[in-house]
């Protein structure tokens, strides 16, 4: 399978016909190293990729004539109706969560959340103190914050890029979507002025399926279901991890 990736769309016939079944399913690597290592990490990225193109698709917020290849400073480079487009597509995780995992398939055996170490070998916490455990939806809060600030000062060649964040591991497993919403949005509306400042991340989308949210900047934000296909709603879209 190429490295390379290049879209040439005019619509969204064209948008579909350019990925194919590209992206379009992950299940058939055999382990979550060997999918990650999948042609240096492309064909992850053009599964969250799919996803982010067809979502706005969906929704009309997608320019058209879009002509958009692989790059590296921002990962996909191009135009979108005469302007320049950068996408850079990255991972909001934790360190604990990802060797966790890791160690839980080595093992090829089921094992509870927290068996081998990470967050949560305290267990979950769901509502407040003196109630023990963590708080998923803070964990991926900060997951998303720390993925954002990793990336909002590279050099990007782009003139402005949409930054794209897949959320993956335990937090997301375990955390509720209508309690993630509004604190994401809280916390990421309060680095605005950095976001702004200090590089050319014009707008932030987060993936947490099944729902895409597009921050376009403080106090305004879309939540769009999410799409893995330009000819059905996807409603049954699985996990990345």
């Amino acid at each position: 399978m190429t490295a390379s990736f290049n879209i040439d769309a005019r619509d969204s016939s064209s948008l579909a016909e350019a990925f194919g079944e590209r992206g379009l399913d992950l299940s058939h690597f055999p382990t979550r190293t060997a999918r990650k290592q999948a042609n240096n990490g492309l064909e992850e990225e053009l599964y969250v990729l799919r996803r982010y193109l067809f979502t706005l698709d969906a929704a009309g917020l997608l320019p058209y004539p879009l002509r958009l290849s692989k790059s590296e400073t921002p990962d996909f480079a191009g135009i979108a109706r005469g302007n320049a487009l950068g996408i850079e597509i990255t991972e909001a995780t934790s360190p604990g969560d990802q060797r966790e995992m890791t160690i839980s398939e080595r093992s090829g055996r089921p094992a509870l959340l927290g068996t081998h170490g990470g967050r949560y070998k305290g267990g979950i916490r769901d509502g407040a103190p003196p109630e023990r455990g963590r708080r998923a939806d803070r964990d991926l809060t900060s997951d998303v914050l720390r993925a954002i600030r990793r990336k909002w000062g590279l050099p990007f060649e782009t003139p402005s890029v949409d930054l794209v964040l897949y959320a993956n591991g335990n937090a997301n497993m375990m955390s509720d979507f209508p309690t993630f919403h509004p604190l994401v949005c809280s916390r990421v509306d309060r680095w605005s002025g950095p976001i702004a400042k200090r590089g050319k991340v014009r707008r932030i989308a987060i993936i947490k399926e099944p729902k895409l949210i597009l921050w376009n900047g403080p106090g305004r934000t879309d939540v769009l279901e999410l799409r893995e296909s330009l000819s059905h709603w996807n409603h049954t879209a699985t996990s990345i991890i």
